[in-house]
């Protein structure tokens, strides 16, 4: 009986875990759908790539409303306000996750004096064009610091919209363009 199980041992395959490894190389089976575009800075703790970055010329008034909430304003309404409307290059962004966002970096108005805030930002988000950044802020010298990931992320998978339309999807019912819109209402003080 023993000379029987000792040949059907010798008959098994050896297991062989590595057979069975899925390779790291494969594609993914599926591609995010990029729906919803987030409206905000990075959070400092998440990693981001940035594309599509436009010129820090390429402006566009922004107002906010008592919540927080943002509009995009036409320019005729924009000086209007005044300073209740502020111009900001609109950055698109892909996280780690991947969220899509859209990331208003102030800029200030032709001939303003230079603010090291937005300009320490304009300048990280054109470094993410090429590595994973988080953005941290630095008190002290009144500025943004970018940290560089140490890792080796994979490249990210940025959504095939036009730059166009990734606007259109984050300000999706929040483009103000009537002085009779409710927000400009509120600013004014009609109720």
């Amino acid at each position: 009986m023993s000379k029987h199980n000792s040949s059907t041992e010798a008959e098994k395959p050896k297991f062989d875990l590595k057979s069975l490894r899925v390779p790291q190389d494969l594609e993914p089976a599926t591609k995010p759908a990029f729906g919803y575009v987030r409206l905000g800075k990075p959070s400092r703790r998440t990693f981001f790539r940035t594309f599509n970055v436009p010129d820090q010329s390429e402006r566009y008034s922004l107002v906010e409303d008592v919540e927080r909430e943002l509009y995009l304003a036409t320019p005729k309404l924009a000086s209007e306000l005044g300073s209740d409307a502020y111009p900001v290059c609109l950055v698109p962004y892909v996280t780690r996750d991947p969220t899509v966002g859209l990331w208003p970096i102030k800029t200030g108005q032709p001939g303003a004096k230079p603010n090291s805030w937005n300009e320490s930002a304009y300048k990280i988000a054109l470094a993410a064009r090429e590595k994973w950044t988080r953005l941290q802020s630095n008190q002290t010298l009144s500025c943004y610091e970018a940290k560089v990931a140490i890792g080796d992320f994979e490249e990210p998978i940025f959504p095939e919209d036009e730059y166009d339309e990734l606007i259109e999807r984050a300000f999706d019912g929040r483009i103000i363009d009537t002085s009779g819109h409710p927000v400009i209402q509120k600013l004014l003080g009609a109720f």
